[in-house]
């Protein structure tokens, strides 16, 4: 199995409801955060890491700043 496809079994995408919730909230506020996710959908701080790289990834949201505190998403 090619890396890619082994990292996205163990990293699965948000289901479609998750994805709606995050999305809609996206285009509701200013800036979206992984706190904001977390809290959202009651997931665990790795989770959420995930979910929003999973959707940087598909295009759904821009990523600002690198890492730490300081990172926060928007809606494309």
């Amino acid at each position: 199995i090619s890396k890619e496809l082994n990292d996205r079994a163990n990293n699965p995408a948000p289901s479609d409801a998750d994805r709606k919730k995050i999305l809609d909230f996206a285009k509701k506020q200013e800036k979206l955060t992984n706190n904001d996710i977390e809290k959202l959908l009651g997931i665990s701080d790795s989770t959420a890491q995930r979910y929003a790289q999973r959707l940087v990834e598909s295009g759904d949201l821009k990523q600002h700043g690198k890492t730490g505190r300081n990172v926060y998403y928007t809606s494309k």
